[in-house]
């Protein structure tokens, strides 16, 4: 009996161990994983994986919202396959400076033809006057050869009169030569303008030039600036779309009217130049080299990616993707066709797709701070 009583009292004293073991190894998971999440109480919220290749941030609705994490549908566009060139913002001094020369030649003009006429009036004059006093010495002498009716010295004084005005004749009439030779020169100096003109900047600018039109008078205001667009050598087109784009290297983009094709390339180039046109804008100062985007092929569907979910890194675009509400997957924006506001999209992408508009720095930011953590964590372990 003593030694059952026994027995029973080992067990129940085991029992009673063993039931505190299990307590406490509770009690100590617990407290680590308190601990864990006072240290690290951002894990659960924003924490970053790679699925497949992908690099995905997951941030809960409520960290969005915090953050200022903000989405937009992506929209459908149509698209012409383009062809690239370069181009240069023009400096337009050369042809401020033509237009001065242009009026002055005008004016000189003016006067010459003013002079010219007035030779005209003069030589004129003096041939009526010498036709009247040739008149008036042959009557007179008629009268003093018949019965001297006249005396000989008002002969004289006639024959007088006509010899003035015969010299009278030539001298105007070397005058009026010499006008018409100055007026035919000012002419020719004008026509030679034009023709210098137009073999730099065409017929259209030369035109705008010489009509001062309400186009060139935008361009000397700096209304609009005037940009040579030059294909690469290599490459041949019967006529150059009427609207392209261009942009820097720093992003700007604008949309260029075409003015006409240029007779004179770029000489760093060596290709087809043609000018264009665009109101002026801050981005493209005189003297920017920019590329130009020529639409030349067929259209095609597909999707616009502002400007505003860009995002420049490692010399690469790209956007995060918002999948599932909560998912933010970075992805890489093929560029090679840009278009006004952003790129164009063909494949990868679907109208209706989010993309970040406005936080993706942020994005990336927790990004990397995540995957280091996570490694950090990894060596730990």
């Amino acid at each position: 009996m003593k030694l059952r009583r026994k027995l029973k009292l080992i067990l129940l004293i085991t029992l009673l161990v063993g039931i505190g073991a299990v307590l406490v190894w509770f009690y100590s998971q617990d407290h680590r994983e308190l601990a864990e999440q006072l240290e690290h109480p951002t894990k659960e919220a924003s924490r970053v994986t790679l699925p497949a290749g992908e690099n995905v941030v997951t941030l809960d609705k409520a960290t969005q919202v915090e953050s200022g994490i903000v989405t937009a549908p992506l929209q459908s566009i149509s698209y012409r396959e383009e062809l690239q060139a370069y181009g240069i913002v023009l400096e337009l001094q050369a042809l401020v400076d033509l237009r001065k020369n242009l009026i002055d030649l005008r004016k000189n003009l003016i006067d010459l033809r003013n002079g010219h006429a007035a030779a005209k009036a003069q030589m004129e004059k003096s041939l009526a006057a010498l036709e009247a006093s040739s008149k008036q010495y042959d009557r007179l002498k008629t009268l003093y050869e018949d019965n001297r009716d006249v005396s000989e010295k008002a002969l004289q004084a006639g024959e007088a009169v006509w010899r003035s005005d015969e010299a009278n004749v030539e001298a105007s009439r070397q005058g009026f030569l010499a006008s018409h030779e100055a007026l035919r020169a000012g002419e020719e100096a004008l026509n030679v303008l034009e023709a210098s003109v137009r073999q730099q900047w065409g017929s259209v600018l030369t035109k705008w030039v010489f009509e001062a039109t309400s186009d060139f008078e935008r361009l000397i205001q700096q209304k609009n600036i005037l940009l040579q667009i030059t294909l690469p050598p290599e490459i041949r087109i019967s006529s150059a779309p009427q609207s392209i784009l261009v942009r820097t290297g720093a992003g700007a983009t604008a949309t260029a009217n075409l003015v006409s094709p240029s007779p004179r390339t770029d000489p760093r180039i060596q290709g087809m130049s043609f000018f264009y046109v665009t109101p002026s804008q801050t981005g493209f100062p005189r003297g920017m080299n920019v590329r130009a985007y020529l639409p030349m092929g067929e259209k095609s569907q597909g999707v616009l990616i502002p400007d505003s979910a860009a995002l420049l890194w490692q010399g690469k675009t790209w956007v995060y993707l918002q999948r599932g509400g909560e998912q933010f997957i970075r992805w890489e924006v093929p560029t090679k066709n840009p278009v006004k506001d952003g790129f164009f999209v063909q494949e990868g992408l679907k109208a209706g797709d989010k993309v970040v508009v406005k936080g993706a720095q942020l994005l990336l930011s927790k990004e990397f701070l995540l995957q280091t953590q996570g490694k950090e964590e990894e060596d730990n372990d």
